[in-house]
């Protein structure tokens, strides 16, 4: 079976999203996999080999439900609970919404703002899961009017809500009486005398669940710690700690005992005056970010509690500088507050605040002046928290400042900056933030060098035409080029977009023909601009040339003026056969026509351009083309075989003779009207040594009649040595007589004559046949006809 897309909720979205409701309830779906089944034609996927005692033989099972462990399962399992949300979606809101968002796995965590609305939640969940024939239970709530008329089947544990009992909601203790969370202590029964080893110690440390990061300043030292394990001299996962290690973990698990002490208040507040606040920090040893939720409390007041906490450690290898660990804290913050506003309402105000002039100076400036490293974290910051919302907190302010460091645990527990944030979040008012402007740092800044040198225009496209590969290239080269020109000159007063538009490009392209032509046509540009005659040497008189006034460019004259063509067809730019420009210009055509032939790519130049001697030239260029030269190569030839002996000999005319038929003749036998016509036709008798013809006529295609032509033929010309002919039904006819001495053999001079008929299914060919091998030999003659 395949794994699926993974539909869990995130645990740590759905635990903070938890804590937003005043009246809270969490329960278990009894046996969950086993109450669904697997499709039919699934079930010989799941097959188990058991048997009750040894004595009994192996049998084999298939399975019909969800199977534990399978890859599957959790796939399986949460679509099926989304489905049935999604059918009994108008019968029971209240219940569906709750399968589609605050289940994991088979956990409840859902609540709601007054008991009535979570009765009705709770009556929901137990109508439509007992639909399904699915059994919630283990029911715990904050309050003990959502679990009364509950059975003690129906409950968690007997409730008599004494203070010190806990419930371990997805790996956290809650206590729904104080309706707080704790931590478990799992370190008492340790034995203190034995070393660990590396991967014994990373294991010790992961006991510690801590997935909103609460903890933070304690695990942050447990971090530190095994990254010691990495540094200078790494140990093997299974060698032994060094004696320092070994003691500072001692020390740490000693101050992790207390962490059994810790009470965090679920309940964050009324959501409608949510504010969300958030700090980083950074140090040489790691960075950390701390997310604070502000709100009223019940007697109006407005209070700071701690959301959630992240930190990260600064790595071993690359030691970066302080303000760019800076700035990877303030985006460490930045996704951790992406996570949070998904589960909190789209008007909360949100802040966030660091204590780095050099990071704010960042945010707040332009993010083209910054080197890779800093602007690709900049644009990611921004994308989540605007600018706007970035602001300055004095370092003895800022609450993210001991998760950098590491506390202890008796220090933590008594540090109200950590568990509350500032003092000053209690009356905090954006609108008495002040706009502060943040200068600029002058660190991290991308430093461009600029080599400039003063040149002519003419030297400088001459220069880029050599260059530039294309003509688009040296287009937009052009044009980038000019705008910058334009830039510098009125820096003010002008705004560019991020590319070219077509007015540019058509300018940087008359910028260029005006180049070449002022080079190559100098005189004759001069001479029509004085309104002077063209010399009779000139290569442009035939053309009627004039100065287009609205570009300055040389074009062709011409009795167009009246046609619907374009002006730049009727008018098309003169451009010398021998520039690199013009090499440009016929290269681009020739692909813009799919490497079209000389013709072709001629005809597409002439709507802009007149090259001289313009298909000569494309001709030149295009033999360049290597694409067009490798399919364009000409084949190679089959060697022929050498010509046969009759071809080659001197003989006698007529000694090898070949013989084939011409097409058919209308034959009238006498004049006038309605005379019938006949069919016929030319014997054609070629010798293979003189190449000398004799023609017979014959009355018909069949035997006979050839057999008459061909006594006639050997009356004239003698009888031939061999014959070559095609394997017509009348030359077998003949051949065959001739060597059998059957009715068709009327001489016995005739006889004389060895027949070679044409191979089987070979090309219509008579004087090429090969000759025989023998002279002529009748027997030879009959032994071949026979294998044909």
């Amino acid at each position: 079976m395949e794994r699926g897309p993974n539909l869990q909720k995130d645990l740590q979205s759905l635990i903070l999203g938890w804590r937003q409701h005043k009246y809270v309830i969490t329960a278990d779906i009894e046996k969950m996999f086993r109450q669904i089944n697997v499709r039919e034609s699934d079930q010989h996927l799941q097959r188990i080999v058991w048997r009750e005692s040894p004595q009994e033989a192996l049998k084999e099972y298939q399975l019909s439900t969800i199977v534990f462990g399978l890859k599957a399962a959790p796939y399986m399992a949460m679509r099926t609970l989304k489905q049935l949300a999604i059918d009994e979606a108008d019968k029971y809101p209240l219940a569906s919404r709750a399968l589609m968002t605050s289940f994991y796995m088979d956990d409840l965590l859902e609540g709601a703002s007054t008991i009535e609305e979570a009765k009705q939640l709770q009556k929901e969940l137990i109508d439509i899961l007992g639909g399904a024939g699915m059994n919630i239970r283990k029911w715990s709530s904050n309050t003990a009017k959502l679990t009364e008329g509950l059975s003690a089947e129906q409950l968690d544990t007997p409730l008599d809500f004494k203070c010190s009992e806990s419930r371990k909601t997805l790996g956290i203790r809650w206590n729904p009486t104080s309706d707080t969370f704790t931590f478990q202590n799992k370190y008492q029964s340790e034995n203190n005398e034995k070393r660990l080893t590396k991967r014994e110690l990373l294991s010790k440390i992961s006991v510690i669940f801590d997935p909103l990061g609460w903890l933070s300043p304690l695990t942050i030292r447990a971090k530190l710690l095994f990254q010691q394990t990495w540094s200078e001299e790494p140990l093997d996962w299974d060698g032994l700690l060094p004696e320092s290690l070994n003691n500072d973990w001692e020390q740490l698990k000693q101050d992790l005992q207390h962490i059994d002490h810790f009470e965090i208040p679920r309940y964050l507040g009324d959501k409608s005056s949510y504010q969300i606040h958030g700090f980083c920090d950074a140090s040489e040893k790691a960075i950390a970010c701390s997310i604070y939720i502000t709100t009223h409390d019940s007697k109006g007041e407005f209070t700071s509690t701690l959301m959630t906490a992240k930190t990260k450690l600064s790595p071993l290898k690359t030691k970066p500088s302080l303000p760019r660990l800076e700035l990877c804290s303030a985006l460490l913050l930045s996704r951790l507050m992406e996570k949070v506003m998904e589960t909190i309402s789209d008007n909360t105000q949100i802040f966030a605040w660091t204590d780095s002039m050099v990071v704010l100076g960042w945010i707040h400036g332009d993010i083209n002046r910054w080197k890779p490293f800093v602007a690709n974290r900049i644009r990611s910051i921004l994308e989540i928290i605007p600018a706007t919302c970035w602001h300055h907190v004095k370092s003895e302010e800022n609450a993210a400042d001991c998760a950098t460091r590491g506390v202890t645990a008796a220090q933590l527990y008594k540090h109200p900056l950590w568990w509350n944030g500032p003092a000053w979040l209690s009356t905090f008012e954006a609108e008495k933030i002040k706009e502060n402007t943040y200068q600029p740092p002058t660190i991290e800044v991308k430093k461009n060098n600029v080599n400039a040198a003063l040149c002519h225009n003419n030297d400088l496209v001459d220069k880029l035409l050599n260059e530039c590969s294309s003509l688009h290239r040296l287009a937009t080269t052009i044009a980038w080029l000019s705008r910058y020109i334009k830039w510098l000159q009125n820096k003010q007063q002008v705004s560019y977009k991020n590319y070219l538009s077509s007015a540019e490009l058509q300018q940087a392209h008359n910028l260029i023909d005006k180049s070449v032509q002022s080079v190559e046509f100098e005189e004759d540009l001069s001479r029509l601009s004085k309104k002077e005659n063209l010399r009779t040497s000139s290569k442009l008189l035939s053309l009627n040339p004039f100065i287009d006034a609205s570009d300055g460019l040389l074009k062709v004259g011409g009795r167009l003026n009246n046609s619907s063509l374009s002006h730049a067809a009727k008018h098309p730019i003169i451009l010398p056969s021998h520039s690199r420009l013009t090499e440009l210009i016929v290269q681009q055509a020739h692909s813009a026509t799919l490497h079209g032939g000389p013709s072709l790519t001629l005809s597409y130049i002439r709507d802009r351009y007149w090259i001289l001697s313009g298909l000569r030239t494309v001709k030149r260029e295009l033999r360049k083309c290597v694409k067009c030269r490798r399919f364009n190569s000409e084949q190679r030839h089959q060697i022929m075989a050498d010509l046969p002996e009759p071809r080659v000999t001197p003989s006698r005319p007529f000694t090898y003779t070949g013989v084939d038929f011409t097409g058919h003749f209308d034959i009238k036998a006498n004049k006038g009207r309605g005379v019938r016509t006949h069919k016929g036709y030319v014997a054609v008798f070629v010798c293979l040594s003189t190449k000398a013809v004799h023609l017979e006529l014959v009355s018909d295609l069949s035997t006979p009649g050839f057999l008459a032509a061909y006594r006639r033929f050997c009356a004239r010309r003698s009888t031939p040595r061999c014959m070559f002919s095609d394997r017509g039904s009348n030359f077998i006819g003949v051949a065959y007589g001739l060597v059998l001495g059957g009715g068709a053999a009327p001489a016995a001079a005739a006889v004389r004559a060895g027949w070679r008929p044409a191979p089987r299914s070979s090309p219509p060919t008579t004087s090429s046949l090969p000759p025989p091998s023998l002279g002529p030999d009748q027997l030879m003659v009959h032994s071949d006809i026979r294998k044909d």
